[in-house]
């Protein structure tokens, strides 16, 4: 306790206050009651001092912090939930490192922190994520009403991002690759919570879940009821969010074993937004969540890149997650591909394959065995392997042309990439 004080490697004291060591401290109670002592003379002497700062764990019935009497007088910082913790983190870590948000500027000059372009806000979903987490985990009853919680502002967050002004094509491209760079937290928070519900709750629960984010996600795709006047490059940032959070949800279930649900999710129907029927059409299948991008594809012709596909290049590039990595969404691409071959209408564009060459997709090159062949077809929904191969080939033929623009060709086919040719021919 001494050491705290006089140690000058010590450059700073976190007292987390409650109740019960506030209790103790102003009583002068036990080993609390000798730490406030001698924490109490170093406050008081120096009144500028930046070293002893407080953590408002809990409030009381009045909505005031907990504090002892000798850190009543000094600005502590709200850690007393998980959303003011998420709120409050970055003060603690300025803090700790002497860097202020706010500074008094030099004379004649401006702010430091309007000349941070790298400043953004903190994502307004953390507490209730960890809320959720922690309700999930225990089997709270209370943990449908925070899951509702959490993907509302998740997706409120992800609508923030949409343009609804005319901008030039130059802003266009520079406002898109802005605001999809900011989207990465949330699409990484997103993905953990989809972990998260893949180990903890039962395949009907999993799959009800499921429909209703990737039903929510949908809605982000096309313009809201109350837009009189639109331009549909206007929200391809959303357009690629959610395709890419399609492909980590499918490869999210290929990690975690749950084959029925992948089969039920690729399988399933969707309800479009109001603003995306048409001719009665209500409900679409999984081709809906597939991704493309005028602006990207304009960029790329400008700069005669002759880039196959500027959005697998996005989507590769964007593949930071290491838990989940670029294999596992060609993976899911690869798998979401052709169950929508065999049993859709064959519109989904597997672009992340292009990178195949010299890759391995472990799912399909493990169905080589019996036992493991088994899960590709309960995913597919298939009896055998040679109904599977049959299916297969049966759709390529019709779909060649379509996949010619993609220079799918050797190695890097569908067909070669699944392995298909050695499906269920090992014990």
């Amino acid at each position: 306790m001494e050491r705290m004080v006089q140690d000058p490697v010590v450059s700073h004291v976190l007292i987390y206050c409650d109740r019960e060591y506030v209790e103790k401290a102003n009583a002068r109670k036990r080993g609390v009651g000798t730490e406030a002592q001698i924490i109490s003379q170093q406050v008081y002497e120096k009144l500028d001092q930046q070293k002893f700062i407080a953590i408002f764990c809990k409030m009381d019935d009045s909505g005031e912090p907990y504090l002892p009497t000798f850190l009543a007088s000094r600005i502590g910082i709200d850690f007393s939930s998980d959303e003011r913790v998420n709120e409050n983190w970055e003060q603690l870590i300025r803090a700790l490192h002497g860097k202020p948000r706010f500074e008094k500027p030099r004379l004649g000059g401006i702010p430091a922190y309007l000349e941070d372009d790298s400043a953004r806000p903190s994502l307004p979903t953390v507490g209730k994520f960890a809320s959720l987490r922690e309700a999930l985990l225990n089997s709270r009853p209370s943990a449908a009403a925070l899951r509702l919680t959490f993907l509302d502002t998740a997706m409120e967050y992800a609508e923030g991002f949409r343009i609804s002004e005319e901008l030039s094509q130059e802003e266009l491209e520079s406002r898109m690759e802005q605001d999809l760079h900011a989207l990465v937290p949330l699409r990484d928070q997103l993905v953990d919570w989809v972990l998260l519900e893949a180990t903890t709750v039962d395949d009907g629960a999993l799959l009800e879940t499921l429909t209703d984010f990737l039903e929510k996600c949908l809605s982000l795709k096309y313009r809201t009821p109350a837009m009189t006047r639109w331009n549909d490059v206007w929200w391809e940032t959303q357009n690629i969010f959610v395709y890419e959070m399609f492909l980590y949800a499918v490869a999210v279930l290929i990690k975690t074993n749950r084959f029925g649900v992948l089969h039920d999710v690729l399988s399933g129907s969707y309800l479009r937004p109001e603003t995306a029927v048409s001719g009665g059409k209500h409900f679409c299948r999984i081709d809906e969540f597939d991704g493309y991008s005028s602006l990207l594809q304009a960029k790329n012709d400008r700069a005669k890149n002759r880039r196959i596909s500027p959005v697998a290049d996005l989507i590769k590039a964007r593949a930071t997650r290491k838990d989940l990595p670029f294999e596992d969404i060609m993976q899911a691409d690869l798998t979401v591909f052709i169950s929508e071959l065999i049993n859709g209408s064959g519109d989904w564009i597997p672009k992340a394959l292009i990178f195949g060459e010299r890759s391995r997709l472990k799912f399909f090159v493990r169905a080589g065995r019996h036992s493991d062949f088994l899960k590709v077809a309960q995913v597919f929904g298939v009896d055998s392997a040679d109904e599977l191969r049959t299916r297969i080939l049966g759709s390529l033929e019709q779909s060649r042309f379509r996949l010619s623009s993609l220079s799918f060709d050797g190695n890097v086919s569908p067909w070669n990439l699944a392995h298909a040719d050695a499906f269920d021919t090992l014990p």
